[in-house]
Order: C-alpha cells, then sequence, then structure tokens
C-alpha cells in the first residue's frame, strides 16, 4: 500500500506540474499575443501654427517655418520623437483652435480668459510691452500720445492691451505687419 500512495503522489504531482506549465504557456502566449503581435499604431503627427511674428515665428530663407519659438519646440519635440507638421496660419491662434485647424501653437499670451479655453503649459518665456517713440518726438509723457497716431502689431493681444488703456481708444491707428528697422527710438 505505501508503494502505491507513493506512486499516485508522484502522478499526482506531475499532472499538478504539467498543468502549471501549461497555463504559464497558454498565459504567456496569450500575453504575447495581445501584446507584441498587436499592431503597432502609427506615431500621430500634431499640426502647429505659426504666423509672422519675429523673433519667434517667421519665414525662413527657405520659406520654412524659423525664429525662436519655432526652433524651440522644433527641438523639444525631435528629442521626444514627437511628430509636428507645420502650418502658416494668419487668423490667430484662438481662431486656429476654435476651427480645430491645429492642434498647437508654439508660443501664446496667457491671457485669464484663455486659461478657461485652452490647456496652457508653463510658460518657457516672459516679456513685457512698452511704448516706443522716435527720439525727435515732441511726446514726452503718455498723456501726451492722447491724439497721436500710433503704429501697433495687428494681433489679438495687441487689441486686448489696446482696449483695456482707457487712452488709446482715442487715438488714430496705423496697423503695421513689422516694425520698421533702423529708425531711432525712446522709450516713454
Amino acid at each position: 500500500m505505501a508503494g502505491t500512495d507513493a506512486g499516485c503522489s508522484v502522478t499526482r504531482t506531475k499532472v499538478w506540474l504539467g498543468a502549471g506549465i501549461a497555463l504559464l504557456a497558454g498565459g504567456g502566449a496569450l500575453w504575447f499575443g495581445w501584446h507584441g503581435l498587436a499592431p503597432v499604431p502609427a506615431p500621430r503627427t500634431y499640426r502647429i501654427g505659426w504666423t509672422d511674428s519675429p523673433p519667434f515665428e517667421l519665414a525662413g530663407a527657405d520659406g520654412q517655418p524659423a525664429g525662436f519659438a519655432v526652433n524651440l519646440v522644433r527641438t523639444a519635440a525631435a528629442r521626444r520623437g514627437i511628430r509636428l507638421q507645420w502650418v502658416y496660419w494668419n487668423r490667430g491662434s484662438e481662431a486656429a483652435f476654435r476651427e480645430k485647424a491645429l492642434d498647437l501653437w508654439p508660443m501664446m499670451t496667457i491671457l485669464p480668459e484663455r486659461l478657461h479655453r485652452f490647456y496652457v503649459s508653463e510658460p518657457y518665456l516672459e516679456t513685457e510691452f512698452c511704448m516706443l517713440l522716435r527720439s525727435d518726438s515732441p511726446h514726452v509723457k503718455i498723456q501726451d500720445l492722447a491724439t497721436a497716431v500710433i503704429s501697433f502689431s495687428n494681433s489679438p493681444v495687441a487689441s486686448t492691451y489696446r482696449t483695456r488703456a482707457g487712452y488709446w481708444w482715442q487715438n488714430r491707428r496705423w496697423p503695421c505687419r513689422t516694425c520698421a528697422a533702423g529708425v531711432p527710438m525712446r522709450h516713454l
């Protein structure tokens, strides 16, 4: 009898061992089939807008987007393996997002109303606006500009700041695409 119990115990051990191996092999095959043989989706290409906003965004000598913000985002994306398709867009970043024409924009001014509509990353650059006058201008104080002709960047952010400053609305405004180089200027 003792020999029979020992033989039965060995047989049971072989059955359990065989079942365990089969279970592991089956589970491994299922896992490998699910993870290893599943088709890998094509990497997504993000549509990113740019416009004429030197020195941050501008057309390079070859017509392709260039500038500080473009180069910074392009380098960061390349390091992370993120594919970008640069799209020239001259109707403003907010319109691009509203129309779902673009996925990203390399640089936007952080405004409280934008924080409720868009995801805005931590800033990587902070700038200030200032008023520049020709060095031979008769204007000395900001109030002197109440009736002056003011040239401004024709952008939504410039319009927002222009409207918030109460005295600016009276001025005749002269939109410019880019600032003239080489004109002697002074701070007000």
